[in-house]
């Protein structure tokens, strides 16, 4: 029983001292800030506006290129549409029309 109590006892703190160590490995100094200013336009469908982006590279090397993903219209099918929250649907049920 007090070897159990041991173990559980170095697990917690090896818990405790890895979710500190994670904390640690983000600069919090050097984080990528986006300011955005759009417009959406319901009639045509469009969004206009301006990007900023404050990047610093922490790399160790100098980078030629950063790479931007955009997804007009992910929306249009589900082939296309983005992972986050994703869409559930189970086999043999009907999938639903994707609508405006």
């Amino acid at each position: 029983m007090k070897r159990k109590s041991i173990f559980s006892l170095l697990l917690v703190i090896s818990i405790i001292l890895t979710s500190f160590n994670l904390t640690l490995a983000v600069d919090l100094d050097n984080l990528t800030e986006y300011r955005m200013e759009l417009v959406l336009n319901d009639e045509s469908r469009t969004v206009e506006g301006i990007l900023n982006i404050e990047f610093t590279n922490t790399y160790e090397d100098t980078l030629k290129e950063l790479v931007f993903h955009l997804y007009a219209d992910s929306y249009k099918s589900y082939e296309t549409l983005p992972a986050i929250g994703g869409v559930y649907v189970y086999t043999g049920e009907e999938v639903p029309e994707l609508t405006e």
